[in-house]
């Protein structure tokens, strides 16, 4: 759960009294800004601390700085609390040859993504910021020509023309007279010219710089998000219709047009209305007894009265203040029963934050990621997510279009457990990068556990390879972790195994995939194929074995897909080699069979990967899956084209001996399956 930082110190020091004790040498400014205010000489420096740093600790002694010697004066302190969003604007420069508008346009970009570690999102082109200035030229030669006539002249003799000519700035020489004749006299009996017309022609070579090259400089602008797990659980909310964005309009948003604000401050007419539209519709509605409650509340409010959820903060008035954390959890112990020692008549905070927190633990409706301080928004999207999926599951219906993949997602954590129990809610999201950031009170020593189970390039490293059953295994492994800071870390993760992805795709509220055809042809399967093809409660060597029975008689091996590769071309079929391939029509090779199968032990609850290597010295697939904690080989491509149950759970050991060679020295050190099943 984000902390609700931020101090934002601002210091100045100015000629004034005598200095404080404390350097300020552990603190950075945000900013640094000399000034002169009405004849006063001052420094104003910008801090952002956490709120428990004492501002007196800022305090420097005197110093000199550009010809003035300053001493502090006084520290003013301003809380600001940490946004979910921020405005942001980024400068792009493109080249082009000609200043044509239409070129630019096409080389730039309609919107660029924004990542900064923390928040992400996309920046959309603002079109009215386009500056376009010439960034290179090259000289170009070329003649300049001027013609002149000058009529009506007695004689052809060159004193009448001038021997040069000015034409746009540069003075040209003569360089050719074309006399013509315009009238005659008789002289005796011949005809003889009486009046001349000059046509005289100036020229001269030059040289002039032409543009050749153009820059634009263009803005890109939009709001960008840090969402945490507290973030992604409203968004869920918001596709089924609890919560509302802000802004909104009643007009469909896109994900990145969603502002919930998580990190602020619930209040008890907040609550109350979420609750009504979790679970108030069901009932009969009543008259609300409280004077302080708006129009828009009262009908929800008067629900949870009529039902003794609450009871409000004395008579005639309900309470329209931030809500605490205990008093949610009492109203949730209410309205689904919970049986305590506590009564209203006895009301201690502290007495009943303990039960019922214990109670709500009980109960999963306490999630990873619960603010221990102050009760968020975010902080009720993930109770009201966790009430909804245990008591109300009928109301899970998708009002709103799907949620689709976050770009980043990031997690405050207070320990190992709290960082382990919120990366696998996050993962829940499929999220292209997922930021860790322990705070302050986490143990050195869980940050230190959490680098040797997480790093994988850490010399030290040993165990099972986190993530095996959720990224891709292809062309190496994915979701690698890198380190921020003392306390921050993030996965990126390139890759997710195409199975994961599908069954996430699957659930009403997500999507994966834009094919929206992919998407039905899942579910389809899913409801005529897997729903109810054993019981919820079988263990999982049964969920295995009738997965594997079930893709050995849908599934069939594509053998000029196979001859293509080996003695082709190469392939012709690549759904073939997917989960796609097999939706269409079942007939697939190695590595679609693995993927298959993986989707479909997902899909059942257990959990498996896929290891490629070599089968009778030809590249092959198959996979590894966990039963009752133990890893086991399975090679249902084998066993289909031998009609057997050959190659299911067994070693190891065994792989080897027929035929499969590990080409991942991971497969084997990191999951060793020592022993067949049974």
């Amino acid at each position: 759960m984000k902390h609700i930082r931020i101090a934002a110190l601002c210091f100045l020091l100015c000629m004034a009294l005598s200095p404080g004790a404390l350097a300020a040498q552990e603190y950075v400014p945000d900013s640094f800004r000399a000034e002169n205010i009405n004849g006063v000489q001052r420094i104003v420096k910008t801090y952002t601390l956490p709120p428990d740093v004492d501002p007196g600790n800022l305090e420097e002694p005197p110093f000199a700085y550009d010809g003035f010697y300053y001493t502090w004066a006084y520290t003013t302190k301003e809380e600001v609390p940490f946004e979910l969003t921020k405005e942001v604007t980024e400068t792009q420069t493109v080249d082009t040859e000609k200043n044509d508008l239409e070129k630019i346009l096409e080389a730039l970009p309609s919107r660029i993504d924004y990542d900064d570690g923390e928040y992400s999102g996309f920046l959309s082109l603002d079109h009215t910021s386009l500056v376009t200035v010439v960034s290179s030229y090259t000289t170009k030669y070329t003649t300049v020509t001027d013609t002149k006539t000058f009529p009506g002249l007695a004689s052809n003799d060159m004193s009448y023309i001038p021997m040069s000519s000015t034409k746009n700035g540069m003075v040209l020489p003569l360089t050719n007279v074309d006399w013509q004749v315009t009238a005659t006299a008789l002289v005796g009996d011949d005809l003889v010219p009486s009046q001349y017309q000059a046509v005289a022609t100036y020229s001269a070579s030059g040289a002039y710089q032409a543009a050749v090259g153009y820059v634009t400089t263009a803005e890109y602008k939009g709001t960008v998000t840090s969402s945490g797990i507290e973030s992604m659980a409203g968004h869920r909310l918001y596709v089924y219709g609890i919560v509302g964005s802000q802004g909104d309009d009643g007009k469909p948003q896109r994900d990145d047009q969603i502002l919930l604000l998580s990190d602020n401050p619930v209040t008890r007419l907040e609550i109350a209305l979420m609750l009504f539209r979790l679970c108030g519709t069901n009932v009969i509605a009543a008259d609300c007894p409280f004077s302080d409650v708006p129009d828009e509340y009262r009908e929800a409010v008067g629900w949870l009265y009529a039902s003794g959820v609450t009871h409000g903060i004395s008579a005639d008035r309900y309470g329209t203040d931030e809500i605490t954390r205990v008093q949610f959890l009492t109203m949730l112990s209410r309205l689904l029963g919970w049986e305590t020692s506590l009564t209203d008549q006895a009301w201690d905070e502290a007495l009943f934050e303990t039960e019922l927190t214990a109670l709500a633990k009980e109960q999963n409706m306490l999630p990873a990621g619960i603010n221990t301080e102050i009760f968020t928004h975010g902080d009720a999207y993930l109770v009201l997510l966790a009430l909804m999926e245990q008591a109300y599951p009928a109301f899970m219906t998708p009002v709103r279009p799907e949620l689709s993949r976050p770009n980043q997602i990031t997690l405050y954590v207070h320990s190992l457990q709290d960082a382990e129990e919120q990366i696998a809610s996050a993962l829940f999201y499929a999220p292209a990068r997922l930021g860790v950031v322990f705070e302050d009170d986490c143990p050195d020593e869980d940050i230190d556990a959490f680098q040797r189970k997480y790093d994988l390039e850490r010399a030290e490293y040993e165990g099972e390879i986190p993530f095996i059953t959720i990224v891709s295994t292809a062309g190496g492994l994915h979701g690698n972790l890198s380190q921020w800071s003392e306390r921050a870390f993030r996965f990126s993760f390139t890759s997710y195994a195409p199975a994961y992805l599908a069954y996430l795709d699957m659930r009403d509220w997500f999507r994966c995939f834009h094919d929206e055809q992919y998407s039905a042809r899942l579910l389809e399967f899913w409801d005529k194929n897997l729903l109810g093809l054993i019981p919820e409660d079988a263990g999982d060597y049964a969920k295995a074995h009738a997965a594997h029975d079930l893709l050995v008689r849908l599934a069939s091996y594509d053998h000029t897909e196979y001859q293509d590769i080996v003695y082709g071309d190469g392939s012709k079929r690549a759904s073939a080699h997917s989960l796609t391939g097999f939706l269409e029509n079942g007939v697939i090779v190695c590595d679609g069979y693995a993927k298959t199968f993986q989707w479909m032990l997902r899909c059942l609850g257990v959990e498996s990967f896929l290891v490629y290597g070599k089968g009778s010295n030809d590249n092959h697939a198959w996979n590894k899956v966990k039963i009752n904690g133990t890893w086991y080989n399975a090679d249902v491509c084998w066993d289909d084209t031998e009609s057997s149950e050959t190659y299911f759970l067994k070693s190891d050991a065994f792989f080897q001996e027929r035929q499969h060679t590990y080409t991942e020295n991971y497969t084997t050190a990191s999951f060793p399956s020592a022993q067949n099943y049974g």
